[in-house]
């Protein structure tokens, strides 16, 4: 992969099914990820440790 132009946007993709939230929370920290948008057509989750009051008070 080559270096990204720097006014040039990059977009990752970021699975979690089978992550706790505090491994997935260490793996966005791991990678320096400073903006996460979900882009799910319905942004619920069945894991309680990611239901928003929960991940994000």
């Amino acid at each position: 992969m080559s270096a990204a132009n720097s006014s040039t946007p990059v977009f990752y993709t970021i699975g979690y099914e089978g992550l706790g939230i505090d491994k997935f929370l260490d793996r966005l920290s791991k990678y320096e990820v400073k903006t996460l948008v979900d882009i799910r057509n319905n942004p619920l989750s069945r894991n309680a440790s990611y239901q928003l009051d929960r991940c994000c008070p």
